[in-house]
């Protein structure tokens, strides 16, 4: 930049020397007689500055003194087209360019003034560029790689689980061996959340997570950890010559608490990405694989469009919470393949049961959401209520066993201040106390804190539903 200005002020300063020496030239010549003078030479730049100066500082002659100059001056001229020496002659415009043209070349040398539009950037300025862009989410990205690596170890957990139900070994030894190939996947799994804990860390240092969320996520890690270790202790105790069928029940149970302990995780990490989103709108495959319902970006989403298309809040708004009560019951005693047929089936529940306006999503986990436009409070809680009670009536049947399913729900009203966050965090507030009560109720938070659904007498009729 500095460069810039001392070049543009030298061709400021060579500008003004032009202009003087134009004037200079159409002056008369003084009184002694003297010849007029020669071109300027542009061989030295310094004399041609001081010159200019000294030329632009003068006085400015009386055109009465100038004419009578002309006159006894004139008589001393060589005529146009005499055959006076060429050296004699006033410089003319274009000789005075061109000496200027050439003083300024000789002064910059070979250096041309940059283009504002096509200039480069500093190796310092590519430098923080390259930071920034670092920055931007690496801590999001590996929370996502992180996510994927769950998502991989659960669906280990879950095939072995079948592979067990399915098919119970006879012998310990072939149930040892079944065991050993999950070594080296816990293993990798641990790697990943020693690595996903330092990336967390980093973030809350940078401030790009919430601290308190960013501390929930890494006590979830090392209860994983803790749990996976547990785990992979009581297999390495696995007796080759002990009862192949007490063993496996074993194998089964460590294997659904660990397999509980990293949906929970991952639905923690799943919540983080979520809520470190930069965007108004989040970001990322808004469907659920699962269910085929929208997801929590897809939620977010669905929020977001609403609220752009009602910035002042006008239209009536709530959001349900449903929490599938004691749902790690059901995937310890009929396996995590029938747990996720229960959530498909409550997916569809949803679809069927909901009135036109709501959108239904699956949240995290074993959480669903009801996001209804256009209905209040009152008119929600009555829908949470409804689907409460249907659920309660409904007979899921896995071949000959029948699996019980009960729901919890809060509900809440959006308030004209409200953000996804706070939103969420209000039914959340609400789903915790109907848990607290004694599960399979309602609660609803209506800005102070959250209050409890009296249940009214619906009729309601049994289904039966095959997983």
């Amino acid at each position: 930049m500095l460069w810039f200005i001392l070049c543009v002020a030298i061709v400021n300063l060579a500008a003004g020397f032009g202009l003087a020496v134009m004037l200079a030239g159409a002056r008369p010549h003084e009184e002694t007689g003297s010849a007029p003078s020669e071109s300027v030479a542009p061989s030295d730049f310094d004399q041609l500055l001081s010159a200019a100066v000294s030329q632009d500082q003068e006085e400015e002659p009386d055109p009465s003194s100038v004419d009578a100059e002309q006159t006894p001056q004139a008589e001393n001229e060589t005529p146009l087209g005499s055959s006076a020496d060429s050296e004699s002659t006033p410089p003319s415009n274009d000789s005075i360019m061109a000496d200027l043209d050439a003083a300024v070349s000789a002064a910059l040398g070979d250096v041309s003034l940059p283009d504002d539009d096509e200039a480069e950037p500093s190796p310092e300025e590519n430098k923080a560029s390259e930071e920034e862009e670092d920055a931007e989410g690496p801590g999001e990205n590996a929370l996502s790689a992180f996510q994927t690596q769950l998502g991989s170890f659960c669906d280990e957990l879950v095939a072995l689980d079948d592979q067990l139900r399915e098919k119970p070994p006879e012998e310990s030894s072939e149930l040892k061996t079944r065991l050993d190939s999950l070594a080296a996947s816990s293993h990798k799994q641990d790697e990943a959340c020693k690595e996903a804990e330092r990336s967390l860390r980093d973030m809350i240092t940078a401030e790009t997570i919430d601290a308190k969320q960013g501390e929930a996520v890494i006590a979830a890690i090392q209860g994983e950890r803790q749990e996976a270790a547990e785990t992979l202790e009581a297999f390495e105790n696995v007796a080759p010559d002990g009862d192949a069928s007490s063993q496996c029940e074993m194998v089964l149970d460590r294997t659904a608490s660990l397999l509980n302990a990293n949906h929970g995780l991952r639905d923690s990490v799943s919540d983080a990405i979520a809520d470190t989103d930069s965007g108004d709108e989040a970001n990322g495959d808004d469907v659920d694989p699962l269910t085929g319902l929208p997801n929590r970006v897809g939620l977010d989403k669905k929020l977001a469009e609403h609220w752009k298309k009602d910035p002042h809040r006008a239209r009536p708004l709530s959001f349900v919470l449903i929490d599938l009560d004691e749902f790690a019951k059901i995937n310890q005693g009929h396996g995590p393949t029938v747990g996720d047929r229960v959530l498909r089936a409550m997916a569809q529940l949803l679809e069927n049961e909901l009135p036109p306006a709501c959108c239904a999503a699956r949240f995290a986990g074993q959480q669903f959401a009801l996001l209804e436009i256009d209905r209040n409070l009152k008119q929600s809680v009555a829908d949470a209520e409804r689907l409460r009670q249907t659920v309660e009536m409904v007979r899921f049947e896995h071949g000959t066993d029948s699996v019980d399913v009960k729901v919890s729900c809060g509900v809440v009203e959006a308030k004209g201040v409200d953000t996804h966050k706070s939103l969420y965090d209000r039914a959340h507030e609400s789903l915790q106390e109907a848990k607290r009560y004694g599960r399979n109720r309602c609660f609803m938070h209506e800005g102070e804190f959250p209050t409890p659904v009296v249940p009214p007498n619906l009729t309601v009729s049994e289904k039966h539903v095959t997983l």
